[in-house]
């Protein structure tokens, strides 16, 4: 039988492997608009071979206010975050959302649509926070999100 200390090392060489190769799929994505690649990041995710936090970490330079990447690449970026947050399940799902849920993240948001000059980037902002708002209008993930559209409305 493993120890524990195998298995975590095991799990967390996993994890490793698994965040190079969404890292990998995500930049794929971005320059050639595979949707396969959508359909395996989504599978990493599932899986747990990648963590909410780490698909974050990848994917939150290429929408950040102040990048170097075209709106494009942006407006890219922001689908992908929205189809994984529409189509992942358990808690995967719930992990994701939380983060995404964030005062951080819903901030971010909101700098992206509000000192954009890209129409296409604010709609994706947009867009995103409304499906968001509306998939959990239940929950206080949902309040949070309307407050932020009302919150982008009212600039």
């Amino acid at each position: 039988m493993k120890s524990l200390t195998s298995l975590k090392k095991s799990l967390s060489a996993k994890q490793s492997a698994g965040c190079a190769a969404f890292k990998a799929l995500f930049e794929e994505h971005l320059y050639s608009s595979q949707d396969r690649c959508v359909v395996e990041m989504h599978e990493l995710l599932q899986s747990r071979q990648v963590s909410a936090q780490e698909a974050l970490a990848v994917i939150k330079p290429h929408v950040k206010q102040g990048c170097e990447y075209p709106p494009s690449h942006r407006v890219k970026a922001l689908q992908v975050l929205g189809w994984l947050t529409g189509h992942l399940q358990g808690a995967a799902a719930s992990a994701l959302m939380e983060d995404c849920a964030s005062a951080k993240w819903k901030e971010r948001l909101k700098r992206i649509a509000t000192e954009s000059y890209s129409p296409p980037l604010q709609q994706a902002v947009a867009v995103l926070l409304y499906r968001w708002a509306l998939a959990h209008r239940s929950h206080d993930w949902g309040v949070g999100f309307q407050q932020a559209l009302w919150d982008l409305e009212a600039e």
